[in-house]
């Protein structure tokens, strides 16, 4: 798997929230809480989520990422 540049990382985390946040919307849980909850996944991962074995996401753009919530 290739290296990501800064912005493409920030798209994947951006799809990757979003992804998360449908999830919890179709599980009928309220806006506030899936926003909550798509923030916490986004949170625990460490790796491109979307292939098994993929690379490390940078801390420090998963930090800009995270502020930017």
């Amino acid at each position: 798997m290739k290296d990501f540049s800064r912005e493409q990382w920030l798209e994947i985390l951006g799809q990757f929230y979003k992804d998360c946040f449908d999830f919890w919307i179709r599980q009928d849980v309220g806006i506030d809480a899936a926003k909550e909850r798509a923030r916490t996944d986004v949170s625990v991962v460490h790796y491109f989520p979307y292939a098994p074995q993929g690379p490390r996401i940078p801390l420090e753009i998963k930090d800009e990422f995270m502020k930017s919530l």
